[in-house]
């Protein structure tokens, strides 16, 4: 992930943040058809995009059991 901020007087972006770890999300994109593990290791090993056509799959649905049991006992 990297994050660009836009600095209001000059209206550049500037870098902000470059963080290599998976996103939280990444258990919706791999369900959603999108592995982009699966994809990085193959840029990382092989150097080449996998042949494999990202199948996307709209309307899947993930919940985080475990925190959202633990947002409901603290409300």
């Amino acid at each position: 992930m990297v994050e660009f901020k836009v600095d209001s007087d000059t209206r550049t972006p500037k870098l902000m943040e470059v963080n290599g770890r998976f996103w939280g999300s990444l258990p919706l994109s791999v369900r959603a058809g999108v592995d982009m593990p699966y994809h990085f290791y193959h840029l990382a090993t092989e150097r080449r995009f996998p042949k494999e056509v990202i199948l996307q799959i709209d309307g899947v649905r993930t919940r985080h059991f475990l925190g959202d049991l633990k947002h409901l006992l603290t409300v």
